[in-house]
């Protein structure tokens, strides 16, 4: 069928339904958020909205350079994230999707940097980052770097930088930032860090400070690679981490 074709699944029921065709066609690996009973999706510089109730279709054309966003669901708002200021610096958007008002976030303190990812959670919203040194070049190491946009505040304070090299699978606990990718690095044999840096690790975004991940099994050590990420437990490289306990549960292969 078409890329512009879709269905629904009835998770009581079981079962699956054809949906009304989307207005444009919505490429693999498309941004999407999910807000209420909407999903509003990103297909190059048109903005998509699916009503899950009424099965219809909407569609905006978005301004300006649009290819570098990612869609976040932050309550009734859906923010405009930029992935990477590599190149240049462009602002983070917000729409009130009860209103349709479009406004920006405030501009944040990291400068050039790019893996950005916002993460909306109970102090605020923390943008996580890797920073592009005077060279243009990432810093080396390049850690995460964080600043939080508490909630009703339109400036950003810094975090602590991280002693962490990955990012980009933090997800909200209810009470942490967690990324629960496994294994780290050491540099290499020229111009070593001189330990070996995790990739994942947990922010806590109310003290600013940061922990290891609990007792991490080595990578490539996981069972079933299924990868399903949002509240305490998660299921990142066939591993089941669960923040609570600190405790982590090969994933069994399907029979």
């Amino acid at each position: 069928r078409s890329a512009a074709d879709g269905a629904a699944y009835d998770v009581e029921a079981r079962t699956w339904s054809l949906i009304a065709n989307a207005p444009t066609p919505v490429p693999p690996f498309s941004p999407a958020a999910v807000i209420g009973s909407e999903v509003w999706i990103r297909s190059g510089a048109d903005l998509l909205t699916y009503d899950a109730t009424t099965d219809r279709w909407a569609t905006s054309r978005l301004r300006g350079p649009s290819d570098v966003y990612e869609l976040v669901a932050d309550g009734p708002r859906l923010l405009l994230v930029s992935g990477s200021d590599e190149t240049a610096e462009v602002p983070d958007r917000v729409l009130d999707t009860r209103t349709g008002a479009w406004t920006r976030l405030p501009e944040d303190p990291l400068g050039r940097s790019f893996d950005r990812q916002i993460t909306p959670t109970n102090d605020g919203l923390v943008l996580t980052a890797h920073a592009i040194g005077a060279d243009d070049l990432p810093t080396d190491p390049s850690l995460v770097q964080a600043a939080l946009l508490p909630s009703g505040s339109d400036r950003w304070q810094r975090l602590p930088d991280s002693d962490q090299l990955s990012g980009g699978r933090f997800t909200w606990t209810g009470e942490r930032l967690v990324d629960a990718t496994t294994g780290g690095a050491d540099g290499g044999e020229v111009n070593g860090y001189g330990r070996t840096i995790p990739f994942g690790g947990r922010l806590d975004p109310a003290t600013g400070e940061w922990s290891r991940l609990p007792d991490a099994p080595k990578e490539r050590t996981g069972g079933w690679s299924v990868e399903a990420r949002g509240g305490p437990v998660m299921a990142v490289e066939g591993w089941l981490y669960d923040d609570r306990a600190g405790t982590w549960t090969r994933v069994p292969r399907p029979s």
